[in-house]
């Protein structure tokens, strides 16, 4: 059992922001492990952060089970949390952006009260795994599990708002002293609306049929679900379905080594095609939206060649990439 303590002091000074910013975190973490049987063992963790930005603290627990079918042998089970915390500019930005009609400016800034529930939070990950390996022979190893992935609450700039008269009112329109500008609009970084899950497997096998020659191989499917549902219809307008990873992956290769010195290695990785999504300015709208850029399938082939002497304290070698 261990109990854990941190502390981190960060500070940042940066035109980009409102000023110069200082923040204190704390976090507490716990770990224990138990074994049940000569079989089963259980894993458990909970950490607790406080964000100062945020003004509360942000817990991620994770657990597993190992059952050992054998002496060689292992499922594992794996349910897990992790979160990311918006950075200083995401938290404290602050910039005027002159526009080409004198006077004017689009001003980026997080203009929520900390209370205010459109405030920019964290980003959510989720992940679940359930997997077996296999270490019973001296000639081959083979490991698989299937998975689910989410993540939500991704951080974005959000779109520009026009300045109304009710935002005069509460004191965010009117001439910035600073910038010597009066806003039309403004933006912030906001959470997408859009979350991100994954479903998936991968298989993937080692062999060493003689000594010095080892042979791998593995598969990995993923496949990958945009989900709208927490979207409203302004929001879709701007959105495009994006992939973020291949849904294929396969990689191979093998290697050789010989008692006289002379080891060689290739290793062949493929993926399929994907599609990123990316914000861009649309100058014809005057808007920021999502853009979709597909990314073509490629193979990367990798090789190396190399002789040891001097009783294996040297060894010159030439390695190629991408051949």
């Amino acid at each position: 059992f261990n109990l854990g303590l941190s502390y981190r002091f960060k500070s940042v000074d940066w035109d980009f922001l409102d000023t110069y910013r200082v923040e204190h975190h704390g976090a507490t973490f716990l770990h224990d492990e138990l074994r049940v049987s000569s079989a089963v063992s259980v894993v458990g963790d909970v950490r607790l952060d406080y964000v100062p930005f945020l003004q509360r603290v942000v817990p991620s627990p994770r657990g597993s089970v190992l059952v050992h079918p054998s002496a060689r042998s292992t499922v594992r089970g794996v349910v897990a949390t992790a979160f990311r915390k918006p950075t200083f500019l995401e938290s404290y930005l602050q910039l005027a952006i002159p526009l080409s009609v004198a006077g004017a400016g689009s001003f980026a800034g997080n203009w929520q009260a900390v209370a205010d529930a459109s405030r920019v939070r964290e980003e959510r990950g989720f992940t679940a795994e359930l997997g077996y390996m296999n270490q019973e022979s001296d000639y081959f190893t083979f490991d698989s599990a299937i998975f689910y992935n989410r993540l939500e609450g991704l951080i974005q700039l959000a779109p520009n708002r026009l300045v109304s008269l009710g935002d005069n009112a509460t004191g965010i329109g009117g001439l910035d002293p600073n910038a010597r500008l009066y806003p039309v609009s403004f933006t912030q970084f906001a959470n997408a609306c859009q979350s991100f899950e994954l479903a998936g497997g991968e298989a993937g096998v080692r062999v060493f049929p003689v000594e010095g020659l080892d042979l791998y191989a593995n598969y990995t499917l993923n496949v990958v679900r945009q989900n709208n549902s927490g979207c409203s219809a302004a929001e879709l307008a701007l959105l495009v379905n994006e992939q973020r990873t291949s849904e294929h992956k396969i990689n191979g290769g093998l290697q050789v080594r010989t008692r006289f010195g002379l080891d060689g290695s290739v290793d062949v990785h493929y993926v399929s095609p994907q599609v990123w999504a990316e914000q861009v300015v649309n100058t014809e709208r005057q808007r920021l939206e999502y853009t979709a850029y597909p990314l073509n399938e490629y193979v990367l082939l990798n090789a190396k060649l190399g002789y040891r002497f001097w009783g294996d304290s040297t060894e010159v070698s030439l390695m190629t990439f991408n051949l």
